[in-house]
């Protein structure tokens, strides 16, 4: 899906690009995602500091802050778009990976893009699964988030798309409320690419 991105809960992303050659950098546009490890205001300006980390290493981003930098908590899942540069290897250091953020965007910012909530129940799924499902639900409505819920049994596959009535404001009390299900295989989320 060209312009969204869906996001399993618990995954995280990791920068796209290549490697340096021959010593030298190289610049490319990217957007990657990571957990926050470390951020530090500038002593001049507006730029934060920030060290994400995935499966794959640590980042060195620096970000835009018109003032919204200061909530940043260690641990936060940041999604950064901007453009990366692999600095080469050097006498003392490896290579090295640097963002310059053009944007930035905290797990709870990309919540406000949610499209779609996908429940998938497995083929164990009962009527009391639907009934906790449904209370779940009546306590985030109101929402601009679709829900989608899926079965898969042994033969058959079924979904459905709830009505405009049941969408949602998906935020992680009811992610998590909904994986506590019994029967309820996965949640995932839909989010439009932001701003």
């Amino acid at each position: 899906d060209r312009g969204r991105a869906r996001e399993p809960a618990g995954e995280r992303g990791h920068v796209r690009g290549g490697r340096s050659t021959a010593g030298r950098g190289y610049a490319e546009e990217v957007v990657t995602a990571g957990m926050v490890v470390k951020a530090t205001r500038a002593r001049v300006g507006a730029e934060l500091f920030v060290q994400l980390e995935d499966e794959r290493g640590r980042l060195d981003a620096i970000l835009p802050d018109p003032g919204r930098g200061a909530g940043l908590e260690r641990g936060e899942l940041l999604v950064v778009r901007g453009v990366v540069k692999v600095q080469p290897k050097t006498a003392d250091r490896g290579e090295r990976l640097r963002l310059r953020a053009q944007k930035y965007f905290t797990l709870a910012d990309l919540r406000r893009t949610a499209e779609r909530l996908y429940i998938h129940l497995n083929g164990d799924s009962s009527a009391e699964t639907v009934r906790r499902i449904r209370e779940a639900l009546a306590r985030r409505r109101g929402g601009g988030c679709e829900v989608r819920v899926e079965r898969t049994a042994a033969h058959a596959r079924s979904d459905w798309l709830l009505g405009a009535d049941w969408n949602v404001a998906p935020d992680a009390q009811l992610l998590e409320s909904l994986q506590q299900v019994p029967g309820v295989q996965s949640v995932d989320v839909l989010y439009s690419r932001p701003g």
